[in-house]
């Protein structure tokens, strides 16, 4: 066959030479690489560790994992979505890699998409709003704590009687 350069559990895999027999069937947990003809492989949504060969554009569908819809060239699989926050994911242009490769089309809900194809989310103002706040308070508290660490005895009398 063919290698791939992926190692898994110290065996290379290796596409499955000419064998389109395997292409859109449900198969458990396979030890080998996808055919060439359908290289990707795609998750069942309703069965645990069963994975159908795909093409590209078919991951997602024909049953498999509907937000698995990344054709990753390095995995050989249809993976999710990397932009946080991301409902609904498309993949980019033929050719793209990295963070290119993930455009997010519809973003979860607290979050808003941006022109860059990514989710942020609405409340974050709020967090860093509290963090000050939490920082200033903070402060003032250790502030506090210093100026009466370093204030003289002036009853040392009492202090002597109460101990």
């Amino acid at each position: 066959g063919i290698t791939a350069g992926s190692v898994l559990g110290g065996e290379s895999l290796v596409h499955v030479p000419e064998d389109d027999t395997v292409c859109e069937k449900d198969l458990f947990a396979r030890s080998d690489l996808c055919p060439e003809h359908c290289p990707f492989a795609a998750e069942m949504s309703n069965k645990f560790c069963h994975f159908r060969c795909v093409k590209d554009f078919e991951c997602g569908l024909l049953g498999t994992i509907s937000n698995a819809t990344i054709p990753d060239e390095e995995l050989h699989l249809c993976r999710h979505c990397e932009v946080e926050g991301c409902l609904t994911c498309v993949a980019g242009r033929p050719g793209q890699k990295g963070k290119d490769l993930d455009r997010c089309m519809k973003c979860m809900p607290g979050y808003f998409l941006t022109e860059e194809a990514e989710c942020r989310m609405n409340g974050l103002w709020v967090f860093v709003a509290m963090s000050v706040l939490v920082a200033i308070i903070a402060v003032i508290l250790i502030a506090w704590y210093f100026r009466i660490l370093t204030r003289p005895c002036i009853n040392q009398e009492g202090v002597d009687e109460g101990v």
